[in-house]
């Protein structure tokens, strides 16, 4: 395996990581601030409330599947890109006298 493709494996690892972790945590704060205003709605007669709760639990499905579909996109980005990083690793160098024309 040439140095230049495990570099290129390293950084597309690193990349994917960063991605995947970065969704998780954006994520993460993303639901909590949403959160709070469903919590001040909870408090509210329930002509608001029982609305409210239906309404979070719909942002909150919508809102995970956002940030799982960002991360399978990644997965899959990250898989491809090995695959190519794989033909390009196996491929032979290129015959100088099959290109002279």
């Amino acid at each position: 395996m040439s140095e230049t493709i495990k570099r290129l494996r390293g950084l597309v690892a690193l990349l994917g990581s960063t991605v995947e972790n970065g969704a998780s945590a954006v994520e993460r704060i993303h639901t909590a601030t949403a959160r709070t205003p469903f919590r001040v709605l909870e408090q509210t007669p329930s002509l608001i409330a029982t609305p409210a709760a239906l309404v979070e639990k719909v942002q909150s499905a919508t809102v995970a599947g956002v940030y799982e579909s960002i991360r399978l996109i990644t997965r899959v980005a990250v898989k491809a890109l090995d695959v190519a990083l794989d033909a390009a690793d196996t491929e032979e160098p290129n015959d100088p006298e099959s290109s002279e024309g």
